[in-house]
C-alpha cells in the first residue's frame, strides 16, 4: 500500500512538472515571438 502510494505520488509529481515546464516554455516562446 505504501509503495503504491509513493508510486502514484511520483507519477503525479512528474506529470505536474511536465505540465509546468510545457506551459512555461510555451509562454516564453509566445513572449519572444510576439
Amino acid at each position: 500500500m505504501l509503495n503504491n502510494y509513493c508510486f502514484n505520488n511520483y507519477i503525479a509529481w512528474n506529470t505536474l512538472k511536465f505540465n509546468l515546464l510545457f506551459t512555461m516554455s510555451y509562454n516564453w516562446d509566445f513572449t519572444f515571438k510576439y
